[in-house]
């Protein structure tokens, strides 16, 4: 969650604005999906289908939205469920908009994960949904990857931040998928901050109470 913080909440901010109340979304396991949901805390009559433990929790605690995890088995590494869960999702209805990380892309192969059982889960929500926006800060652009879940044809848009370079774009956009690359500079965010570790909290308090 830390690493290029102030990206991932420029684009969950832009992300956002493809949000309405009612929808039904969902959100994957990465850092910036779970940025986004910071981001939707007061939108009301969601359905969010996540397989992420962080941003479920996030979303019981201080949302109304209705959250469906369809299962698998729990990868310590994202803190989500991952594995085969088309089963789960098929014969249930569209999600309208799937939002995903990636740890790598290109426009030959399209949205690529490292770990498969990552992937598989991917797969299934991408398949489910009307569109999919990929989220991800621009030195994925870069990244090395090994298994795809969305081919360039599955993939609505692309947004990442500014630093994305033109020939990325025009690689993209040749394939026929839109990038958005969001400046950055205004940290504001209309969502709620995550809530910090039990040990910082103190440690924080500890000190005030020091320099008092």
């Amino acid at each position: 969650m830390r690493t290029a913080a102030e990206a991932k909440r420029a684009i969950a901010r832009r992300a956002a604005e493809l949000v309405e109340d009612g929808d039904v979304i969902a959100l994957d396991t990465s850092s910036t999906s779970h940025h986004l949901a910071l981001e939707l805390v007061s939108r009301q009559g969601l359905v969010v289908i996540t397989q992420s433990l962080p941003t479920a929790t996030m979303l019981a605690e201080r949302s109304t939205a209705r959250i469906v995890m369809p299962g698998g088995t729990l990868r310590r590494e994202s803190s989500g469920l991952v594995g085969s869960i088309g089963d789960a999702l098929a014969g249930r209805g569209r999600i309208r908009t799937a939002f995903v990380g990636v740890v790598g892309l290109s426009p030959e192969r399209g949205l690529l994960e490292l770990a498969s059982d990552e992937a598989l889960a991917k797969q299934a929500l991408v398949a489910m949904s009307d569109r999919v926006h990929a989220l991800f800060d621009s030195s994925k652009t870069t990244g090395f990857a090994l298994h795809t879940f969305a081919t360039p044809e599955q993939v609505t848009s692309l947004i990442t931040d500014e630093a994305a370079d033109d020939d990325f774009v025009a690689q993209w956009e040749g394939v026929g998928v839109a990038v958005d690359r969001v400046p950055l500079g205004d940290d504001q965010t209309t969502g709620t901050a995550p809530v910090p570790a039990r040990g910082a909290s103190a440690s924080r308090r500890h000190t005030q109470k020091e320099h008092r």
